[in-house]
């Protein structure tokens, strides 16, 4: 099983590489660190237990509506997939949130096709 952990700025190498092999959207690595810089309490990582990311999640605070919180992206590892891992970093960057910025709502956008993001 993974454990979770709050994201460091060494992680991001493996969150790219994450992203690159589990989503169509890519990013560049400034969009990594401005996540990191600005919103450092809302980006999580899941481990395995030989230390590898298989999961993360990134989190920002809506620039219009500081009030509203939005899960930027999230991606887990195909073996590590139907465990409950998004859910949990989801939530994890979800009451970092509300703690720490003081939101009310959150976000998640995903494609209508993506049906597991979905449900």
């Amino acid at each position: 099983m993974a454990s979770i952990r709050q994201a460091q700025i060494d992680d991001i190498l493996s969150i790219q590489t994450l992203n690159l092999l589990s989503l169509p959207e890519n990013y560049y690595m400034n969009f990594y660190y401005y996540h990191f810089l600005s919103w450092p309490d809302l980006s999580w990582v899941a481990e395995n237990e030989r230390g590898e990311v298989v999961g993360y999640v990134l989190g920002k605070i809506n620039e219009d509506d500081s009030t509203m919180g939005q899960i930027t992206s999230v991606a887990v590892s195909r073996e590590y997939r139907r465990l409950g891992l998004a859910h949990k970093l989801m939530r994890q960057s979800q009451i970092k949130m509300c703690e720490v910025y003081n939101c009310k709502t959150c976000a998640l956008h995903v494609r209508e096709s993506n049906y597991a993001a979905r449900h």
